[in-house]
């Protein structure tokens, strides 16, 4: 259930400013089932990113980055999903 929120999070994102915060609320609603998502601590830092809240996204940023090791498997598979999203390889229609 949270992989899929976190997911739809980072494809709401790429929708535009209108769509952000049903992006924000889906990560900060994993966070608060399981705080130790890194996952979800990423794409919340995207998130605030895109709305040009660079603060809370070094913060998110910065806890992603310290949960990142924990889950090596994970953290491959997000980073492939998130590398084709930017790319455009997967496009949103």
């Amino acid at each position: 259930m949270l992989p899929c929120k976190i997911l739809i999070s980072a494809l709401l994102s790429k929708i535009g400013s209108k769509a952000l915060p049903v992006a924000r609320s889906l990560p900060s609603d994993a966070l608060r089932i399981d705080p130790t998502n890194r996952m979800a601590w990423y794409y919340l830092g995207m998130v605030h990113r895109d709305d040009g809240r660079i603060a809370d996204a070094a913060d998110c940023f910065q806890a992603a980055s310290m949960l990142e090791e924990s889950d090596p498997i994970e953290s491959c598979l997000y980073s492939l999903i998130g590398f084709y999203l930017s790319t455009g390889y997967i496009s949103i229609r």
